[in-house]
């Protein structure tokens, strides 16, 4: 992993992109075998350390406009949480909104919408077992998570003039928004509820 931050930082793009795969590869083996002897901690631990090599080349590679590059390991990094964490995990969420930003930088619109329907099932489905939990504050923080990740998303349509994609963002938007609302009045935090309503 170390080697392929060095590779990028030299710019050795083909080098770095064959480490990411073969780092990748190798991660998923892993997995596989830590599942299959129940060693679901180790799977986890060895998990998030690769993870954050990945998310620190994929935020290089944002960072340098490189959108291809940084699409490529996203899409590999949210393959690898939903193989280590599952779908209904808070760090599967926020890399597919990360995901969903890439592709709307690079124009990719049926994807970007494709991934921002996941989220909002994604979102549906974690706020739901947190509740069940009666975890309603990280309830609260996974929605505020994604309602302001859909609010950079409506800012970039506006900015690009895209008046349709925006709208349908916004939907989302006010999904999001009447989840939290919800949430607040569970708790008896109608103060709160009402400040959501008026953003």
């Amino acid at each position: 992993i170390n080697l392929m931050l060095i590779y990028n930082k030299q710019g050795k793009l083909k080098e770095t992109e064959k480490i990411g795969d073969e780092v990748f590869q190798c991660m998923k083996n892993l997995v596989s075998i830590y599942r299959e002897q129940g060693k679901l901690k180790e799977t986890e631990k060895m998990g998030r350390e690769v993870l954050q090599s990945m998310a620190k080349l994929l935020s290089i590679y944002c960072e340098q406009g490189k959108l291809t590059e940084a699409e490529e390991i996203g899409d590999k990094v949210l393959q690898l949480k939903r193989e280590i964490f599952s779908e209904k995990h808070p760090d599967t969420l926020q890399s597919m909104l990360n995901l969903m930003l890439i592709y709307y930088e690079q124009g990719k619109l049926k994807k970007t919408e494709k991934i921002g329907d996941e989220v909002v099932q994604c979102m549906a489905n974690i706020i739901s077992i947190y509740r069940e939990q009666g975890k309603l504050w990280e309830a609260v923080i996974v929605e505020d998570e994604v309602l302001q990740s859909m609010a950079k998303l409506v800012s970039i349509c506006c900015e690009q003039n895209r008046l349709g994609e925006a709208e349908k963002v916004i939907d989302k938007v006010l999904q999001c928004m009447a989840r939290i609302m919800s949430i607040y009045r569970e708790q008896g935090k109608l103060k709160e509820a009402e400040e959501v309503g008026k953003k």
